[in-house]
């Protein structure tokens, strides 16, 4: 290569405040990246560097890694074609990136497109998060329900063979039902032959029992679960499996509930589910805090959600989380639970070069992470 095009590689970001997501802030600081990689983080020393990328009173931390996405998902109607579903999907993916979202978990879809999408962002055709995908979700097929240990290992094969990275299974129905799907026998089968082939498993679960079955599955996240009290996550903790509240979704679909088409009936169940059963979860959520158990972030973006991830966080807080633990959720320990901690995550020599900036410290007011003003993706700004 080109002793040229090397030099050009290596770029400099200035900030007031670098916070590195794992614990060590830096003011004023300064981020070296060569390439696609972080060489160095540190504090700021001498002069700033001709050329620098000086973003002044900025804080900069690393890319959000949302651990529970729906990237292809969007307010659909009956006659749309592949190319509409795709259309939105690469749409989606911009306002997500452009959010502050460099790495995301998209956790199910139903005609197939979130393979694609990621292998789209993988070869540089769309802007949008690098992806794990977990395809069609197992579980709300009463096909699904119906199928032996044996089959649903097939079903794992075969969701293997197709790309899928996640495997996704649904313990339970939505967040406003009660519903259940997959028994505990299911599930234990599914986790077996998952990690067999080296996938990691989520499972969407709500109500107590579905939640503990997850666990004694082995799953290696429960999302959502509003049944997760103080004792079962202990044992979440013991056996080193996350849990991603998404706290924020139901109260999204009422604030956009005209946008996303939502009726007066959908309006009036939501606000009973937040009522019932978000509301006495949250009230709960600082004793499950309390145990240490992994917590992990995901806005679980539907509809026109994408872009506005980061007020998961922000709800994080409003339930109990400090504002440093909510950012290392939706950076770091979201990475680790997609086994891409030694890749993003965190601002650190050998990482991948996804840096985002906001105009205040989010410690301070994690509402700051609303506004997200800078965004950089593998040494590529996104956002300037």
């Amino acid at each position: 290569m080109p002793l040229l095009a090397v030099a050009l590689a290596v770029q400099t970001i200035l900030c007031q405040t670098v916070w590195d997501g794992a614990g060590h802030g830096f003011k004023p600081g300064r981020i070296v990246v060569d390439g696609d990689k972080i060489r160095e983080v540190g504090p700021q020393t001498g002069s700033p560097e001709q050329g620098a990328i000086d973003l002044g009173s900025a804080f900069c931390m690393p890319g959000l890694v949302d651990a529970h996405t729906h990237v292809t998902s969007y307010v659909e109607h009956k006659d749309d074609t592949q190319q509409i579903r795709r259309n939105w999907a690469v749409r989606n993916a911009l306002e997500t990136i452009e959010g502050g979202v460099t790495t995301a978990r998209d956790m199910g879809d139903e005609h197939g497109d979130g393979v694609w999408i990621r292998d789209q962002i993988d070869a540089g055709k769309v802007q949008g998060p690098r992806l794990q995908v977990a395809c069609d979700p197992i579980g709300p097929e009463p096909a699904h329900q119906k199928m032996t240990p044996d089959q649903l290992r097939e079903l794992v094969r075969e969701h293997a063979r197709r790309g899928c990275d996640v495997i996704k299974l649904f313990a339970t129905a939505g967040m406003t039902r009660t519903d259940r799907y997959l028994s505990r026998p299911q599930l234990v089968a599914l986790v077996d032959e998952a990690h067999r082939l080296e996938r990691k498993v989520a499972v969407h679960a709500v109500a107590h029992e579905a939640c503990v079955d997850a666990v004694e599955a082995g799953a290696d996240s429960v999302e959502h679960g509003p049944g997760v009290d103080a004792a079962l996550a202990r044992d979440m903790k013991r056996g080193g499996i996350a849990l991603v509240p998404t706290l924020y979704i139901l109260r999204y679909y009422l604030e956009d509930a005209p946008n996303i088409e939502f009726t007066a009936a959908d309006v009036a169940q939501l606000e009973h589910a937040i009522g019932t059963v978000v509301e006495p979860f949250e009230n709960g959520f600082p004793d499950v805090v309390r145990t240490g158990v992994t917590i992990a972030g995901g806005s679980d973006s539907f509809m026109k959600l994408h872009g506005k991830n980061a007020n998961e966080m922000v709800w994080m807080v409003h339930a109990g989380l400090r504002p440093e633990r909510a950012l290392a959720a939706m950076t770091k320990v979201s990475a680790e639970l997609m086994g891409w901690g030694d890749r993003v995550g965190t601002l650190a020599a050998g990482r991948y070069a996804d840096v985002i900036g906001v105009d205040a410290d989010p410690r301070k007011d994690i509402t700051r992470m609303r506004e997200v003003r800078f965004v950089m993706k593998g040494g590529t700004i996104v956002r300037p």
